[in-house]
């Protein structure tokens, strides 16, 4: 293997790599943008029924 090829095969991992990077950081942001702007709320069922029933008992156990 020649020189120049080991050097393309390198950037290339290097290119791919800094992809993958800027690919999670941009998810990353978006998730935490649309977490921000739902007001923090969960999202799913199971936790929405949960806490539901957390703030039932909480008012039945204060009175």
């Amino acid at each position: 293997m020649d020189e120049w090829e080991r050097l393309e095969r390198r950037r290339r991992i290097v290119c791919r790599a800094a992809g993958m990077a800027v690919g999670a950081a941009v998810l990353f942001l978006l998730l935490m943008f649309v977490a921000r702007h739902s007001g923090m709320k969960a999202q799913d069922q199971f936790t929405l029924i949960c806490e539901r029933a957390l703030h039932e008992a909480e008012r039945e156990g204060g009175r």
